[in-house]
């Protein structure tokens, strides 16, 4: 296979991931009821909540075998990588927003929702997760894009690692808030990612202790 066709092929198999939200959403709902408007923000936000998963998932494959990707498609990896980074965090700050206004059309209880955690309910608490995911990766993304700054210098990995501990937070919250990770196909990939991410951290941690060990032996 030739590079350009490399690169079109895993393209095409980002995007065909990708949609995998979209197309969960759309067999999960009745359109005769799209008119209302809180339903169609509802609609929405779900559509916006499952892309920023998906596109986490990647993001963790391309971050993780950064040296093998750029040799399948060239440096577009890596530009794929800074962008998606991005997108993914302005997703998952129109998310809960998306989410709040869906639950609310007063001002002063849709600014009290955005600020104040609420724990009255177990979705509450879900949701809960939703925000401390959201904090770990604004964290990890600003460190990746500012790497080369003084303060991230030195640090933006161990930062930009927060990712990996967003996405298990996120898996949680996603799987116990909404109905649609729970559906075909979404719920296919849903599983695939967390068993490459569960098969990632196992192998950081066998690395992690195999390095130990070795320092432990050299010393």
């Amino acid at each position: 296979m030739s590079f350009y066709n490399r690169r079109v092929f895993w393209l095409v198999i980002f995007i065909l991931i990708v949609f995998l939200g979209p197309i969960t959403v759309i067999l999960n709902t009745s359109f005769n009821l799209s008119q209302n408007s809180d339903v169609l923000i509802n609609i929405f936000q779900r559509i916006v909540g499952l892309t920023a998963f998906s596109l986490l998932f990647i993001q963790i494959i391309l971050g993780n075998y950064m040296e093998k990707w750029v040799q399948l498609i060239g440096g577009f990896a890596f530009r794929l990588h800074i962008v998606n980074g991005v997108f993914i965090l302005l997703l998952v700050l129109v998310h809960p927003f998306l989410y709040f206004l869906s639950k609310t059309s007063d001002v002063k209880t849709f600014i009290k929702m955005i600020i104040f955690p609420q724990s009255e309910t177990i979705a509450d608490v879900w949701v809960n997760f939703g925000r401390i995911a959201l904090t770990l990766l604004v964290i990890g993304t600003t460190a990746g894009y500012y790497r080369t700054k003084p303060f991230f210098r030195n640090k933006w990995l161990l930062f930009h690692y927060f990712h990996y501990l967003a996405f298990a937070i996120i898996s949680i919250h996603s799987y116990y808030i909404g109905t649609d990770v729970k559906s075909w196909p979404f719920y296919g990939l849903f599983m695939v990612a967390n068993g490459v991410y569960l098969m990632l951290i196992a192998t950081k941690i066998n690395l992690y202790k195999l390095i130990k060990g070795r320092l432990a032996d050299d010393s």
